[in-house]
């Protein structure tokens, strides 16, 4: 497998919308997307959420539509969590999360991190090539002299270039 997503949940769905009040009907919803995804990527995925608005008190765990959902227990934060989550699992975790803080836990925890919407956008491409409207011909023409590289190129950092394989495999 390789890759396991864990995702800030309410990080999530408050990312680029207009304010939801059925956060119920927001967790379902997001739910049914990753389901889809998982389907098209084959990645493992968790959900965090915060454990003050879970729809029943007490509970830390569960699944909504197949993905596993994780409460964060009293007395702590989805963040907290989410980078206990990060460090158990090293560098094979991918944190969803537009918090800028979080972000840097999770990179000091040696996992790779993307943001909310940069993820939304790699959702939609999973989502779209899942359904097998993905325009690709196969056939690019041949390759021109013009189009060739030449000389060195600037290299990126090894863990630059590490953090943008991971964040490709999504």
């Amino acid at each position: 497998m390789g890759v396991h997503v864990v995702i800030d949940g309410y990080n999530m769905i408050f990312t680029g919308s207009a304010g939801t009040s059925d956060l119920e009907a927001a967790r379902e919803e997001l739910a049914g997307l990753l389901t889809l995804y998982k389907k098209a990527k084959a990645h493992t995925v968790t959900v965090v959420f915060d454990a003050h608005h879970a729809p029943v008190a007490g509970e830390r765990s569960g699944r909504i539509k197949g993905i596993p959902v994780v409460y964060s227990p009293a007395g702590k934060t989805a963040d907290t969590v989410i980078a206990e989550m990060a460090k158990r699992l090293g560098p094979k975790a991918v944190v969803v999360t537009s918090d800028r803080g979080l972000q840097i836990r999770v990179s000091q925890a040696g996992a790779a991190f993307i943001s909310c919407a940069d993820f939304s956008v790699k959702l939609d491409e999973a989502l779209y090539e899942s359904m097998g409207k993905a325009d690709d011909t196969g056939d690019k023409g041949p390759v021109k002299e013009a189009d060739r590289k030449k000389g060195p190129a600037r290299r990126l950092t090894k863990a630059r270039r590490t953090l943008l394989k991971k964040r490709e495999k999504l």
